[in-house]
């Protein structure tokens, strides 16, 4: 069992979905699903795997799957379609200046020891926005700062009340990492995630010549 927090490993991983289709002049699809026989011709679809893991780089969320499993965002999308808080333990916006100032959860851990502060939520938006990932939140961002130690205030543009949207994943890549870890990437893609997330990520490869990924 893979308690939580844990390293999540998976070796050779090929496909994550897989679709036949008849084509050419080979049975139907109908004939071939009550038929163990093997078909000739037909189409193999398979799902991609992540090409990366910096969520803030890419707008695929294909490639935020890594980052799903082992970070949270500040908000998150609920089955519902309703946005829920999730590292933000509340939040509040001023409809006349545009202002939303939002409280942080205390005493959450970062996987490499640090606790979540305002200061890496800062750092975060501020990368996050800064990608082609959060360009429609930085077109409505005027000023993302900390108001005090778990406070951040984001102030709009216009008003908006559509900022708590944007910031919810897993629907966006806006996810929380440290501050540190971020600032030692520099203007580099992000090949490690030192985030809060229930699964911690231990490393991330591609092997060369195949579609082997190492996690």
């Amino acid at each position: 069992m893979i308690s939580k927090r844990s390293a999540v490993k998976i070796g050779t991983l090929l496909c994550a979905a897989m679709a036949l289709s008849a084509c050419g002049g080979g049975p139907s699809s109908d004939a071939a699903a009550g038929s163990s026989e093997p078909v000739t011709g037909g189409e193999l679809v398979v799902a991609s795997l992540p090409a990366m893991i910096d969520p803030y780089v890419t707008t695929s969320r294909s490639n935020w799957m890594v980052a799903a499993s082992t970070c949270e965002g500040l908000f998150a999308n609920a089955a519902n379609t309703t946005v829920d808080n999730g590292l933000a333990e509340s939040y509040e916006y001023d409809e006349q200046t545009g202002v939303y100032t939002i409280k942080i959860r205390e005493g959450v851990k970062f996987h490499g020891g640090g606790e979540l502060t305002a200061a890496d939520v800062v750092a975060s938006l501020e990368r996050y926005g800064s990608g082609d990932a959060g360009e429609l939140f930085s077109s409505l961002t005027k000023e993302i700062s900390a108001a005090g130690p778990l406070t951040v205030s984001i102030s709009t543009n216009q008003p908006s009340g559509a900022i708590p949207a944007l910031l919810a994943t897993p629907d966006t890549g806006a996810y929380i990492m440290s501050a540190a870890s971020l600032e030692a990437a520099g203007s580099k893609d992000l090949t490690s995630l030192d985030c809060t997330g229930p699964y911690k990520l231990d490393n991330f490869a591609t092997v060369p010549g195949n579609l082997d990924h190492a996690f």
